[in-house]
């Protein structure tokens, strides 16, 4: 008598306890990092900028006897945010739902890919605004040979000096706005250039001797700034439909440095901010998640809306380095 096979003693199910999902860490998104976010009560507005030539002229003179005192002053001018309402929702079929295995829970999985979502909206417009050229007083670009004052020697040559080029930056921002940079950006290709860059590698041999994963915080001492973040997001550049084409969301061979002030209050020198309106108190770094119910179509739609503008704010306060890879 045949015995029984292994078909007909299990049939195949989905676990309930294990599924797979690739989604990127919060720590590689840099949008908010390197733009902190600027809450604001009105979706646009204007803002004030006080002249930097002017606040920072000697005006004090001499002054003898019964003259009157040197006559000084700056002046101001406005500039405006507009906080865009960016949206996407995800619908989900009552029946669908009901349907669904116990390791689906549909409504998480909604808050999930929205959050994704907003994160790659928010990396996409940090990329358009401020990692890329003609935004920055100071640009600087990779040259094999050559340099001259615009160039720096690619940082994986084994001549490269990352260290002395990100010393020039620093002294060009200091002289532009009297401030050090404390905020560095570096694509995912060009940290991984950094990490084995003969230079690199010899000043940081003794605390880091061997590692693949050299720890942010000595390249952040090494580059002299306060925040070393690597932009490593990636998302989906094909249409739905199309073959999956996975990709860095930011340029992976370039780098940003620059002054970043985290903190909200007058007389501010920072590079860029994030202005998110808050939506009357309704939004929460102007991000508002929702729910509602369509009976005529069965369904619960989740959705999430941002209302945020990537803004670059003072152009001396950072600078850009492109192609810094052979």
């Amino acid at each position: 008598m045949p015995s029984p096979t292994r078909s007909d003693m299990h049939q195949n199910t989905p676990l309930q306890n294990f599924s797979v999902a690739a989604m990127n860490d919060d720590a590689d998104f840099v949008l908010l990092q390197a733009a902190p976010p600027m809450p604001v009560d009105r979706a646009s507005d204007s803002y004030y900028i006080y002249d930097t030539g002017a606040w920072n002229r000697r005006e004090m003179r001499p002054r003898g006897s019964s003259e009157k005192a040197a006559q000084g002053g700056w002046s101001l001018s406005t500039t405006t945010y507009r906080c865009d309402r960016y949206a996407v929702e995800i619908p989900w079929d009552y029946n669908d739902v009901a349907n669904a295995d116990a390791a689906i829970d549909p409504e998480a999985d909604a808050a999930k890919w929205l959050a994704q979502q907003a994160k790659i909206q928010g990396e996409y417009m940090f990329g358009a605004e401020c990692f890329t050229t003609g935004i920055w007083t100071t640009n600087r670009v990779g040259a094999s040979s050559g340099v001259a004052g615009t160039s720096f020697l690619y940082w994986d040559n084994a001549s490269g000096d990352p260290q002395a080029d990100a010393q020039t930056i620093h002294s060009t921002i200091k002289g532009l706005i009297g401030k050090h940079p404390n905020v560095m950006v570096v694509g995912d290709t060009l940290h991984n250039a950094i990490v084995v860059n003969p230079q690199v590698r010899d000043a940081i041999k003794y605390t880091e001797p061997t590692m693949i994963r050299v720890v942010e915080s000595k390249l952040a001492q090494y580059f002299g700034v306060e925040k070393y973040i690597v932009a490593s997001a990636f998302y989906n550049s094909a249409a739905e439909g199309a073959a999956t084409v996975m990709a860095r969301i930011l340029n992976t061979d370039s780098a940003w440095i620059g002054y970043v002030d985290p903190t909200v209050g007058t007389h501010v020198m920072t590079a860029c901010k994030t202005f998110c309106y808050n939506m009357g108190g309704r939004a929460s770094q102007g991000t508002y998640a929702y729910s509602y119910d369509d009976p005529s179509r069965t369904s619960t739609y989740y959705g999430i809306e941002w209302y945020v503008d990537v803004k670059t704010i003072a152009v001396d306060a950072g600078a850009y380095l492109s192609d810094l890879l052979t």
